[in-house]
């Protein structure tokens, strides 16, 4: 029985220790692991130079949004991605300059990491994928992108639960857990998820 004087937060966080040493218990485990990772980090070609300079920032601006959506739609080809990247940025400019700015603030100021996430879904066109990718930018040491592909690889090693949705907050921790314990940073886990999205044509 969990006190009631314990947060939601010291739970999941004990959870999510609890599911990565279980999953990482043995040396094979960890090795192959590690090797997936950086086989699959270093097949993604594409970096984070051109949006490097926005590391950091206490909020975007609209320009600023409009550029990590960009982003994060690198490495789609075809028409089908264009069009997809045409829609989101169209949905996106429906928000005003103002509007951008506060979304922005309130994420890259809160503790808790659906709160962050939730800040930027307020603003139209947003879905869980770019309010990632905007945390992403901002604090690489601390976010990175989701997707399905990266969900079901932490399912796949056991590093979450079988939920039928990926879940933020969740897969966040274990991201964080598995490359701390593994020596990677969060940007070497990003490319390697990147890398399994791509060839599944994200």
């Amino acid at each position: 029985m969990i006190p009631e004087s314990v947060s939601s937060h010291v739970v999941a966080q004990c959870r999510a220790e609890a599911r990565v040493n279980t999953a990482l218990r043995t040396t094979r485990r960890r090795r192959e692991i590690s090797k997936w990772i950086a086989e699959h980090a270093s097949a993604w070609p594409l970096g984070y130079d051109t949006i490097d300079f926005l590391r950091g920032d206490r909020y975007y601006t609209a320009a600023n949004l409009h550029e990590i959506v960009q982003w994060s739609f690198e490495g789609r080809d075809g028409r089908r991605g264009e069009l997809h990247l045409q829609g989101v940025l169209s949905r996106t400019r429906r928000n005003t300059p103002a509007q951008v700015r506060t979304a922005t603030r309130l994420a890259f100021y809160a503790d808790d990491d659906e709160d962050a996430l939730g800040a930027l879904r307020l603003l139209t066109g947003v879905g869980e994928y770019i309010a990632s990718s905007v945390l992403t930018v901002n604090r690489p040491d601390r976010f990175l992108r989701i997707l399905h592909g990266s969900w079901r690889a932490l399912e796949g090693w056991d590093l979450v639960g079988d939920h039928f949705t990926p879940h933020w907050g969740e897969f966040v921790l274990a991201s964080r857990l598995l490359a701390t314990t593994l020596g990677f940073d969060l940007r070497s886990l990003d490319r390697a998820f990147m890398a399994i999205a791509g060839r599944a044509g994200i």
